[in-house]
């Protein structure tokens, strides 16, 4: 399978930056993800998270380069660039990633509103369709570079790694695997 390259360090799932880095950082130093998990409620804590950060998060300037395309948003809420299609408790941020297609699959959310985020755009997340609205971008590639105004967390695999700027590439086929019955 293939494995992401983030900043010399690599990954298996997902890189991103902003709001879902943060929404990661709130779920693995909350008091709430232990319980939610012995009742078997683990992707409450995502929630949980999510909306709290939804409500406080604070938006930044980014410019995204994807192979030779460059993009720059006034308004940026995350950058997800995903290896697997899923992560935060099984939310589709990445839809159409695949662990072996030698493709980022990447995740771009910005020039939208608080409340249009959280009364529109994540209800329709957490059912798992592809967000086709207006301030949600995807699109594919090999190499990424994200560059922000000021220093925005980071998280790969549902770890904080660093701040911004973040350089994501595809390393193909870097790992084999045996399943085993």
């Amino acid at each position: 399978m293939d494995l992401l390259n983030i900043n010399d360090r690599f990954g298996i799932t997902v890189a991103g930056i902003g709001l879902d880095a943060r929404i990661g950082q709130r779920v693995n130093h909350s008091f709430y993800k232990p319980i939610l998990n012995k009742l078997g409620l683990s992707s409450f804590t995502y929630t949980i998270a999510a909306i709290i950060e939804l409500l406080s998060f604070k938006t930044f300037k980014s410019t995204v380069t994807i192979d030779d395309m460059t993009y720059t948003y006034a308004i940026t809420w995350l950058t997800a660039c995903g290896n697997t299609s899923s992560y935060g408790g099984g939310l589709v941020v990445c839809p159409g990633a695949s662990p072996t297609d030698s493709m980022l699959n990447i995740t771009m959310l910005h020039d939208v509103g608080r409340m249009n985020i959280l009364m529109r755009l994540f209800p329709a997340l957490l059912r798992g369709q592809p967000i086709l609205r207006k301030g949600v971008t995807y699109r594919t590639g090999k190499e990424i570079t994200i560059e922000t105004d000021r220093p925005i967390l980071a998280i790969i695999d549902g770890e904080v790694i660093k701040s911004t700027p973040l350089h994501v590439a595809i390393h193909e086929k870097a790992l084999n695997l045996i399943l085993t019955r």
